[in-house]
């Protein structure tokens, strides 16, 4: 048995939305349900045009063990055909014109199911597809009113019946003119899907639809972050205040924390209680000397806020600090991260801190918050009213003197007073400054820090006894390249690193995740960034090397410093005093 269909025209449904004021609405979709039929298509966005063709809209021709459509036909140089098969079998595709000659043709192996296909035909005019399987064949007209580049025939392929297909345009289902549809639009509104008004209705032409949405008058909550109290090793506290509910009831409220920034409650969290107000959060579970990032939140119908973030470092109990050895006589413990200065605070208003002899001086001090912390390009921007944080110094530039933080001057001498030493005296930037230290939140005050010398950087990396035997190893921690340095304390059952104490070793011969560094970091592991170095006003190296002031000098135009590249590592003197380096400061160990 073969029957063949005739033609028709097909109906275009164009959809678009709009609220309750007439303003648009983008839909996320628009589900049409053919009640006549019991079928359904959903536009999803883009879309918003629906090409129905009705039973003789779509050129079918079948038998009984295989069907065929093709659509659009007529086409404009091209057409899709769908066969369904009953099995898994090679078919072949002819394309004839008028007077037998075959114009293309296309073999392939198909599976039961829907597969599909796309003809393309370069002239206007009558043809007749050939389709030939093992039981048999089928001939169906194909009418071409355009023209494309060329005669071709592709295989896009094939879906098992029954499976959901991918939204188009073009509906391949039976429809009927007068068929009756059923149609709503969908659209997310902050996290809540609100369906558009109901259109029921018998269906014969074109047709322009606009979908009304009654839209909530509500808005997400108001609220800030409570300051970070009673910080321990595991364990610390924080809170928020929520002013405005935003019109609904808030469902839930807390905290939520992670090692990274804008933590939400897809990370961990807590649950305190609904409604207004302020409340208090206990967060537990937590690591020690370990960076977290918080922030309120609060949910209501509309979805879920957040306040501003705050960030704290837990304590480390035991390890607070560890100890590193710096001459056979002589330990010390390394600040939390590397110095930073602000003429702001890293605000908008000019700050001043205390220095040496109950002074002050401009500006403020800092450690960073995380040990991995660079600057980098900002340093670029070094002045004395620059807002945001500068980590790139001329030597001795503790502000002592005249010698600012923020100097540009490239003459040597401009940096110096006289052939010295700068350790022990004002220069040295612990010596003379206060400086806030996020670790322990404090600031601590001046000569309570100090900056090693030559003699005791070699020490550290080159000859230091360590119970592990490591000193020190290139890596790359939370995706910083850098040098590793361990306590002297230091066992391998924390994290087995490779390639350790050498100097030609690359920064790839340990990649150090923010899990296992806050293993390593709270058994008092120091990590030195390659947060490169500045010449003048022009920062460069960041990301591949990392070099660290000392406090000994070598002679008017140069200074001793800790250098390390991608395969070198040592205590040099070719910087330039006007060079901008890192500085990593120290205390002693009484």
């Amino acid at each position: 048995m073969m029957a063949q269909t005739a033609f028709s025209q097909n109906i275009n449904l164009t959809f678009k939305g709009e609220d309750t004021d007439g303003k648009y609405v983008q839909m996320d979709s628009v589900r049409i349900e053919n009640i006549s039929r019991s079928w359904t298509e959903t536009l999803i966005y883009p879309d918003t045009v629906l090409t129905l063709v009705d039973e003789t809209g779509v050129s079918e021709v079948e038998n009984n063990y295989l069907k065929c459509f093709s659509y659009p036909n007529p086409c404009n140089g091209r057409t899709n055909v769908m066969l369904s098969m009953e099995q898994e079998e090679a078919v072949t595709l002819q394309v004839y014109n008028l007077t037998g000659q075959q114009m293309m043709e296309k073999r392939v192996r198909v599976a039961a199911g829907e597969n599909h296909f796309e003809i393309s035909i370069d002239r206007p005019q009558v043809y007749f597809l050939v389709v030939r399987t093992a039981q048999g064949q089928l001939v169906q007209k194909l009418i071409n009113t355009g023209s494309s580049a060329g005669n071709s025939i592709t295989y896009i392929g094939s879906q098992e019946i029954g499976a959901v297909k991918t939204q188009k345009l073009l509906s391949t289902k039976i429809f009927h003119s007068g068929d009756v549809l059923k149609i709503t639009g969908y659209v997310t509104y902050f996290g809540v899907v609100i369906a558009s008004n109901e259109i029921l209705q018998p269906q014969t032409a074109n047709e322009n639809f606009t979908l009304f949405f009654t839209l909530q008058n509500a808005s997400l909550p108001t609220l800030t972050t409570i300051a970070v109290s009673n910080v321990t090793d595991s364990s610390a506290v924080s809170g928020g205040i929520i002013t405005n509910d935003g019109g609904t009831t808030v469902t839930a409220r807390g905290i939520c924390w992670d090692t990274t920034s804008n933590p939400t409650i897809s990370n961990n969290h807590t649950t305190d209680g609904l409604d207004t107000g302020s409340f208090t959060s206990n967060m537990t579970g937590l690591l020690a000397g370990t960076t977290y990032y918080i922030r309120a939140y609060a949910t209501n119908a509309i979805g879920t806020a957040y306040g501003n973030e705050i960030y704290f470092t837990t304590t480390n109990g035991a390890n607070s600090y560890a100890v590193f050895s710096v001459s056979s006589t002589d330990s010390v413990v390394f600040s939390p991260g590397n110095l930073q200065w602000s003429a702001t605070n890293g605000g908008n208003i000019a700050t001043t801190h205390v220095v040496a002899g109950n002074g002050t001086a401009a500006g403020t001090w800092r450690f960073a918050p995380n040990q991995w912390d660079a600057i980098g390009a900002g340093n670029d921007n070094i002045s004395s009213t620059y807002t945001e944080w500068i980590d790139s110094f001329g030597w001795g530039t503790s502000g002592y003197n005249n010698k600012y933080p923020y100097m540009t001057s490239t003459t040597d001498t401009d940096y110096v007073n006289g052939n010295n030493h700068i350790a022990g005296t004002y220069y040295d930037w612990g010596v003379y400054n206060a400086i806030y230290n996020p670790k322990t939140n404090t600031t601590d005050a001046p000569d309570t820090w100090r900056t090693l010398n030559k003699d005791e950087w070699v020490y550290l990396l080159n000859i230091r006894p360590t119970l592990s035997s490591i000193r020190y190893a290139k890596a790359t921690v939370c995706g910083i390249v850098g040098v590793i340095i361990v306590p002297d304390n230091w066992s391998n059952t924390y994290y087995i690193l490779t390639n350790v104490n050498t100097s030609s070793a690359t920064y790839t011969s340990n990649i150090i995740s923010a899990t296992d560094w806050a293993i390593m970091e709270s058994a008092g592991c120091v990590f030195l960034p390659a947060a490169g170095s500045r010449w003048y006003i022009y920062i460069g190296g960041v990301g591949s090397s990392g070099d660290y002031w000392s406090t000994t000098y070598y002679d008017s135009n140069n200074a001793y410093y800790l250098g390390f590249y991608w395969s070198t590592l040592d205590v040099s003197y070719n910087h330039f005093l006007h060079d901008g380096l890192s500085v990593r400061l120290v205390r002693d160990v009484e």
